[in-house]
């Protein structure tokens, strides 16, 4: 997680300087910050492509089964 406003400082400056970050843990990089990474989880994925909606759309069911079933039972 990033300060709004220094994120914001980060990403219009990689603009101004004609450079395209690939996250917004570079553009900070570049204005010498030292992002560190935390570790998750694994079905906290990030949606940038097609497949990865059918990836989503996935785990939402696998998540919603087990409450499916236990409603079923009681």
């Amino acid at each position: 997680m990033f300060r709004y406003g220094r994120l914001c400082e980060a990403l219009d400056r990689a603009l101004a300087a004609g450079r395209l970050p690939s996250d917004e843990a570079q553009a900070l990089e570049w204005l010498g910050e030292r992002p560190i990474l935390v570790q998750g989880a694994a079905t906290n994925i990030k949606v940038t492509a097609p497949d990865d909606v059918l990836i989503a759309a996935a785990l939402l069911r696998a998540r919603a089964a087990p409450a499916a079933s236990e409603e079923h039972s009681a």
